[in-house]
C-alpha cells in the first residue's frame, strides 16, 4: 500500500467518524471531498480531452459500448417531450439523461440494466435533482417507516439485504425499508381447529397497509429496487395500499433469478410503462467477473475448454473431472470450504458469500456444519444440543444464523424453563455439528452419531445457575411447543464489514430471542445460504458450489445471480458440464431485454384466459 493509499484510508477514516457521530450517512464527509476535488480537477483541466475527463468523478464507461434507444410502448411514444440535452458537466450517458426527464416528468417507468451499468448512480443523481428541483415534499403526518416532515419517498426491495443496499446508495435524508415493512405487516392471532378437530389458537402476518388503510397520499414517489425479486402477488397488495397512485420506478435486471412463487412484476412491466435500458458499463474493477456475467446472460456456450480462458486472479474455476459418490463430494467440498477459512481466503463472518442451490444433500444444511466446525475447532466453543420438537440441533454463542431470511448472530443460548421433555445432552466443546464427540485431526474431525443425555437433576441445575425458576414452578399450560434452550440472538446490519465488531457492540436492550420449537427449527446456520437468499446482496468473495446433484435448480438466472454477487473476487467448484448446463438452459426465454419483453406479453396474455 502506497502514503497515498494509507493517507486517503486514514482521511476517509476520520471523516466517516465525525459523519456517524452527527447521525448522517457515513459517506457524506467523503462525498463532500471528492466532490470538491472533482470540481477543482475539472476546473485546472482546461477542457482536457475527453478521455482526462472520464477519469473525474461518476461512472466511467468503457469503449465502444452500443447505445440502446429508450424502449417506449407504442401507446405512450410521447413520454418524452423534454429530454435532458447531454452535458459536459455530467457524468452521464444518453439513456441515464432519459431516465432523469422520466423522473422529473413524474411519470412511472421502468430502468433496466445487468450488473455494473450505473443504475444505483442513476438512481442517486435522479433522487438528487428531484430534491433540488421541488419534486419531493415532506410529509405533513408519519408512517411506521417514515417521520412527519420526511420527503414522500421511500425505496423499498423485498429483503433486508438488498434493503441494505439500496440504502447505502441513497442521497443522505431519504430512507429505505423492505415491501413488507411498508405494508407495516404485523402478527394476526386467530382461531382455528387442528387436524384433530381442537380449537387452537394460531398467528399469521397480515398487512396493515391496504385499501381500507392506505399508504398517505403525501407519499408521492416509491423506487421498488430489485424489481426482479417481486412476485405479482406482493405487487398486488402494494398497489392496492396506493390507491393514490404516486410515480414508481421500477428497477431490477431480468437475467436475475425470478421470485420463488410467481413471476416478477419487473416482465410485466416491461409491456406497461416507459423503459430506459442502461448498456454501458462502469464498473472496471472487477472487469473480470463482469465479462464472465456478460457472456453468462448472453447464453455463450462456455465449454470445458473455453472455461479455462476465464481463470485469473479474480476469477478461479475448479472443475470435478470425475465423479465421485454423494457422501465423499460432499466430505471434499466441507474440509475445502475449512482450509479456505482457515487460510484467511474467504470469511463468511466477515460478510464473505458461499452459495449453493440448495439446502439438503450437497447443499447448505451439511456444508454449514462443516463451516460452524471450523470455528467450533479454532475457538474451542461450546456446542449446545438444543431439543426442538422431534429434532435436535447444534448450535454455539457466536453463530452466524439466518432468521427470517436475515443475518443474525447468536448472543446467548440458555436452559429454557418451560421445557419438559427428553431432555438433550449437556453443552461441550467436545461435540461436533453432527452430534457426535469429536475425533481426529484439527479440521478432519469425523462425524458421529453417539448422543448421550443429561440427567434431570443436571437440567435442573443449570436452570438454576442461569438465574431462572425451578423445574416445579412451571405452568404446564406454558411447556406445550417449548425448545429446551432459549436461543438469543441480534440482527446482524448488512452495512456492517466485521460480525465480531457488531458483537463487541451489541445492545442488550435490543436483543431478541425465539424459545419455541417452531422458531428454531425454521433457524438455519448462515455461513453457506442458497443463491435464492443471497439476492440483494454484495460481498468481496464468493465461493460457489455446483454440482450434479443440484440439475433441477440449474438454470443461467441462478448462475448469474451468484456470480454477480461477487465484488472482488469469485471462485467456483463444479461438477464437469454444470456451468454450461446453466447457460444454456434460461427460466426467462430470450438473450435481449426486447426478446424478455415478448416473452412476458405471452405470459401476459395466459393470465388474462
Amino acid at each position: 500500500m502506497s502514503k497515498l493509499d494509507i493517507k486517503l484510508l486514514i482521511r476517509n477514516s476520520q471523516l466517516k467518524s465525525k459523519a456517524i457521530k452527527e447521525g448522517k450517512d457515513p459517506d457524506y464527509y467523503i462525498n463532500l471531498e471528492d466532490k470538491k476535488t472533482t470540481e477543482n480537477s475539472e476546473n485546472n483541466s482546461n477542457n482536457s480531452s475527453s478521455s482526462r475527463s472520464n477519469s473525474s468523478s461518476g461512472p466511467i464507461p468503457t469503449d465502444n459500448q452500443p447505445e440502446i434507444k429508450l424502449i417506449l410502448p407504442a401507446n405512450i411514444s410521447n413520454d418524452l417531450d423534454n429530454p435532458l440535452p447531454v452535458s459536459n458537466t455530467v457524468k452521464l450517458n444518453q439513456n441515464q439523461l432519459d431516465a432523469v426527464s422520466l423522473a422529473l416528468s413524474g411519470k412511472s417507468f421502468v430502468l433496466a440494466g445487468y450488473a455494473g451499468t450505473g443504475k444505483t448512480f442513476t438512481v442517486r443523481y435522479i433522487l438528487e435533482k428531484l430534491i433540488e428541483n421541488n419534486k419531493l415534499l415532506r410529509m405533513p403526518e408519519e408512517t411506521k417507516t417514515l417521520e412527519k416532515g420526511d420527503y414522500g419517498f421511500i425505496a423499498c426491495a423485498y429483503t433486508r439485504r438488498a434493503t441494505s443496499v439500496v440504502r447505502q446508495g441513497l442521497p443522505h435524508g431519504l430512507k429505505a425499508s423492505t415491501c413488507h415493512a411498508l405494508l407495516e405487516y404485523e402478527p394476526d392471532f386467530y382461531e382455528d381447529f387442528d387436524q384433530d378437530g381442537n380449537l387452537v389458537k394460531k398467528m399469521r402476518f397480515v398487512e396493515r397497509r391496504n385499501r381500507n388503510n392506505p399508504i398517505p397520499n403525501s407519499v408521492s414517489l416509491i423506487v421498488l429496487d430489485e424489481a426482479s425479486m417481486n412476485s405479482v402477488d406482493l405487487h398486488e397488495k402494494i398497489m392496492a395500499a396506493l390507491p393514490h397512485r404516486p410515480q414508481i420506478i421500477y428497477i431490477g435486471d431480468l437475467a436475475q433469478l425470478k421470485p420463488v412463487f410467481g413471476d416478477a412484476i419487473l416482465g410485466y412491466k416491461l409491456n406497461e410503462l416507459p423503459v430506459v435500458e442502461l448498456t454501458q458499463v462502469y464498473r472496471q474493477k472487477d472487469g473480470e467477473i463482469l465479462d464472465f456475467a456478460t457472456d453468462i446472460r448472453q447464453g455463450k456456450n462456455l465449454t470445458n475448454f473455453t472455461l479455462p480462458e476465464y481463470k485469473n486472479e479474480r476469477l478461479k474455476i475448479n472443475q470435478f473431472r470425475t465423479p465421485e459418490k454423494e457422501n465423499i463430494r460432499l466430505r471434499q467440498l466441507g474440509l475445502t470450504i475449512q482450509r479456505h477459512i482457515d487460510s484467511n481466503d474467504i470469511d463468511p463472518l466477515a460478510g464473505d458469500l458461499i452459495l449453493c442451490p440448495f439446502n439438503v444433500g450437497i447443499g447448505t444444511n451439511e456444508l454449514n456444519k462443516f463451516a460452524a466446525d471450523y470455528y467450533d475447532q479454532k475457538n474451542s466453543r461450546t456446542i449446545y444440543p438444543i431439543r426442538s420438537g422431534i429434532k435436535t440441533h447444534y448450535f454455539a454463542i457466536g453463530d452466524k444464523i439466518l432468521v427470517d431470511r436475515n443475518d443474525a448472530l447468536i448472543v446467548d443460548i440458555k436452559p429454557n424453563p418451560k421445557y419438559s421433555g427428553v431432555l438433550p445432552a449437556a453443552p461441550s466443546h467436545k461435540t461436533n455439528r453432527w452430534g457426535g464427540i469429536r475425533v481426529g485431526e484439527f479440521m478432519e474431525a469425523t462425524p458421529d452419531s453417539s448422543d448421550s443425555e443429561t440427567e434431570m437433576d443436571d437440567f435442573e441445575a443449570m436452570l438454576m445457575a442461569s438465574g431462572n425458576q425451578s423445574l416445579d414452578d412451571i405452568d404446564e399450560s406454558a411447556i406445550k411447543n417449548e425448545a429446551s434452550h432459549i436461543i438469543y440472538y441480534q440482527f446482524i446490519s448488512p452495512d456492517l464489514q466485521q460480525v465480531e465488531k457488531y458483537r463487541d457492540s451489541v445492545d442488550k436492550s435490543r436483543t431478541e430471542s425465539m424459545s419455541s420449537a417452531g422458531d428454531i427449527n425454521k433457524m438455519e446456520l448462515a455461513y453457506c445460504i442458497s443463491v435464492h437468499k443471497s439476492q440483494g446482496s454484495q460481498a468481496n468473495h464468493v465461493m460457489l458450489i455446483l454440482m450434479k446433484q443440484h440439475a433441477v435448480m440449474l438454470n443461467r438466472e441462478l448462475l448469474y445471480t451468484a456470480v454477480t454477487r461477487a465484488a472482488k473476487r469469485l471462485t467456483i467448484y463444479a461438477d464437469t458440464g454444470c456451468i454450461s448446463k446453466c447457460i444454456m438452459n434460461p427460466s426467462i426465454k430470450g438473450n435481449t431485454l426486447q426478446e424478455k419483453a415478448e416473452f412476458f406479453k405471452g405470459r401476459a396474455k395466459e393470465r388474462q384466459t
